[in-house]
C-alpha cells in the first residue's frame, strides 16, 4: 500500500491479486487518476468502485470501462470532482449534462464541442 501511495506506476508492477484489490487501487488513484490505469477490468468496470474512483480524482474517468463513461451518474461525479474530466465522456452522458449545464461544453472533447447535437443543447441553455 505505501508503494503505490508513493508512486501510482507501481501498481502495474503488482500481481494480479493486488491490483484486484479495491482498497489499494483505491488508495493509488486517490494519489494520482493513471493508477486507474493498472487496475485489473473488473474494477474498472464495477460502477460502485468507479463512483468512488472518480469521486477522488474525476479524470480517471478516461480509464473506466467505456460503458461507465456513459454512465451519467458516473459522469456527473467525475465532472464535480475535475470538470475537465468530461472530455472522456461518452456522447449522451456530455449531452445530458449540456443540456442541465451549457457552458459545461467547453470542457467537452473536440469531437463533442463538433457535434451539432450537443452545441445545440448548450446553447439552448446559456
Amino acid at each position: 500500500l505505501a508503494a503505490a501511495d508513493q508512486d501510482y506506476s507501481a501498481l502495474q508492477f503488482a500481481s494480479e491479486a493486488l491490483r484486484r484489490d479495491p482498497a489499494l487501487v483505491l488508495s493509488a488513484v486517490s494519489y494520482d487518476c493513471w493508477a486507474l490505469r493498472h487496475a485489473a477490468p473488473e474494477l474498472r468496470a464495477d460502477r460502485e468502485f468507479v463512483l468512488l474512483a472518480v469521486g477522488r480524482q474525476g479524470r480517471a474517468l478516461q480509464f473506466v470501462a467505456e460503458d461507465l463513461r456513459g454512465d451519467q451518474k458516473v459522469v456527473l461525479t467525475a465532472f464535480a470532482q475535475n470538470s475537465t474530466s468530461l472530455q472522456f465522456a461518452e456522447r449522451e452522458a456530455v449531452l445530458s449534462l449540456v443540456l442541465q449545464r451549457g457552458w459545461a461544453l467547453r470542457y467537452a472533447s473536440d469531437a463533442m464541442r463538433k457535434d451539432h447535437e450537443v452545441v445545440r443543447g448548450a446553447t439552448s441553455q446559456d
